[in-house]
């Protein structure tokens, strides 16, 4: 018996129209730097269908794990919260969104929700961060009733930027740091109900190893204790970009090592950038040219997670969709095999991949 079904996206960066085209070019040919390229209206008006009729046929609801901009300017966030919460109207946009009134119930900002307005790294955030992401500041806990014999489910979400500065290097190599928010969880949190299901939201990936794009090492050390003494069950994330990830994890005590346990990640790709299936064709050539190839051939994706009861235990289910010129539809085979562990049991624990 399906309980719930989260239609689960990440890294729209909504981008003004006025990105200057030599850039993008710069931008398209960097992938450390293709967050930069903005949205993709084309992948707006499939999600708009897709998200539609995931309402009409299971209710869905929605999960947004960060980077809702492409700079953090005003404008940017302006149109991200009327694109989720109602529709855009021409000029932006010919009447297309999500109409999702209660968006922010699940939803946290990324790196680029917190720059300067422009494409710099120097520089704190613009007034739309505080504006789109008011009360209840994160972190927070939303918990609701699965509606099956007592279960329920509760999302924690953090800020996984909230502890780095504007001049840092962790800005600059788009790292992750959070210590304080896990602090602040900790003190909104009791003693784990016997039936209670915790999913943490965090845009930065805690399988993502490198000198870039990762969590740096104590917010890491900091949130694998945090894991195991709270019970953490699926880890929701995104902000790398390709490939999505749907895979079984392990955390381990940092003091000691025999304590460990697993958990599920499930991070999200780009559901609506602009990328090299969006840009113009003589930019396509360009690049060509210049030797450089799309790293892993991703289209714009996003996650589908179902909850389920199946004979008494709790089932996770995700399921990985990319963006076609027809609309989303399910990745196939050849992308799927790639996401390891779809299929989980949350309860009872441990979690395990079935």
């Amino acid at each position: 018996m399906r309980l719930n079904t989260f239609v689960h996206i990440s890294d729209i960066h909504f981008s003004d129209s006025n990105n200057d085209s030599k850039a993008l070019i710069l931008y398209a040919a960097l992938p450390k730097l293709d967050g930069f390229l903005g949205h993709s209206y084309q992948s707006l008006t499939m999600l708009d269908e897709f998200f539609a009729d995931m309402v009409d046929k299971e209710e869905a609801e929605l999960i947004v794990t960060g980077d809702i901009t492409r700079v953090g300017a005003v404008l940017e966030f302006d149109m991200a919260r009327t694109y989720l919460e109602r529709e855009l109207v021409p000029p932006q946009g010919y009447f297309i969104g999500l109409r999702e009134s209660n968006w922010l119930t699940r939803a946290i900002p990324g790196n680029h929700d917190h720059y300067p307005g422009i494409p710099m790294l120097i520089g704190g955030p613009t007034g739309g961060l505080a504006a789109t992401f008011p009360n209840p500041k994160l972190p927070r806990v939303v918990t609701s009733d699965l509606g099956s014999e007592g279960h329920e489910l509760t999302f924690l979400l953090i800020n996984t930027d909230a502890d780095v500065p504007a001049l840092h290097p962790n800005r600059f190599a788009a790292r992750g740091s959070f210590v304080s928010q896990i602090d602040k969880l900790e003190k909104q949190l009791g003693k784990k109900r016997p039936k209670e299901i915790r999913i943490l939201c965090l845009h930065h990936s805690r399988a993502q190893r490198g000198p870039m794009l990762e969590m740096d090492q104590s917010s890491r050390d900091r949130l694998s204790n945090f894991i195991l003494e709270y019970g953490i069950a699926v880890l929701l994330s995104g902000h790398i970009h390709e490939p999505p990830l749907v895979r079984m994890e392990t955390a381990v005590n940092t003091e000691d090592d025999t304590v460990f346990a697993d958990y599920l990640e499930a991070r999200c790709g780009t559901t609506t950038q602009r990328n090299l299936f969006h840009i113009p064709y003589y930019w396509r050539r360009m690049l060509h040219n210049l030797h450089i190839k799309k790293r892993g051939h991703w289209s714009n994706t996003l996650l589908v997670h179902r909850i389920s009861r199946e004979d008494g235990a709790i089932i996770w289910e995700s399921d990985l969709f990319m963006e076609t010129p027809q609309g989303f539809a399910p990745a196939p085979p050849t992308h799927r095999y790639c996401m390891g562990n779809p299929r989980v049991r949350l309860w009872p624990p441990p979690v395990v991949a079935i």
